[in-house]
């Protein structure tokens, strides 16, 4: 796998690390095992250097072993998920992603990041944790992009909110700057409020 990948897909793990902020719950900002730290900066560097996956995930794999506190175990599983996500195993990616997240170690800022990544992972093949994955996103004051805006839209729609489809959908036609989305909005605010007029809502 190429190297130029690999690094682009650590950024969250890197961010998450250098540019901590304080979270809810994980009270701890550092490695506290030297074993720990060691496993984590061997695979770590693997993945900088372009190694192949598997190389990188067993360097990771000690840790697993260990009792990791928030932060040891969270960072652990946010490389995990960049591994996976450049084999495009989806699935595993995510699962690392939402144990990363699950942790709660990371600053705010990438916190959104994440869950957002996490959703558009969940997209490619369980649309309701996606949905569930963006509310917790918007629960927690997170403002979709103009694309996630209109995914989210045709997620309620798909399950047959309407009222909340069309709430999204009409979000991101007032939000949207380029003319193709806002196309696509005022077309989706469009067929909801038809499929609700045959419906009789």
């Amino acid at each position: 796998m190429r190297k130029s990948k690999l690094v682009g897909l650590t950024t969250l793990a890197v961010s998450a690390i250098t540019g901590l902020e304080a979270s809810a719950r994980c009270a701890e900002t550092a490695f506290a095992s030297s074993d720990a730290a060691a496993a984590y900066a061997k695979a770590e560097h693997l993945v900088r250097s372009g190694a192949r996956s598997f190389e990188s995930l067993m360097a990771l794999a000690p840790m697993k072993e260990m009792e990791l506190n928030c932060y040891e175990r969270g960072t652990m599983h946010l490389l995990e998920s960049a591994i996976h996500a450049g084999d495009k195993d989806i699935p595993a990616a995510a699962d690392a992603l939402a144990l990363a997240i699950e942790a709660d170690f990371m600053g705010k800022s990438t916190r959104m990041k994440s869950l957002l990544r996490l959703a558009g992972l969940y997209m490619s093949y369980d649309k309701d944790k996606a949905l569930k994955t963006y509310e917790t996103y918007m629960q927690a004051g997170g403002w979709p992009p103009v694309e996630d805006e209109l995914l989210i839209a045709m997620l309620y729609r798909d399950k047959g909110q309407y009222d909340l489809a069309f709430e999204r959908a009409e979000s991101a036609h007032r939000e949207a700057t380029d003319p193709q989305l806002k196309t696509r909005a005022s077309e989706m605010m469009n067929g909801i409020r038809q499929m609700q007029l045959m419906l009789g809502e």
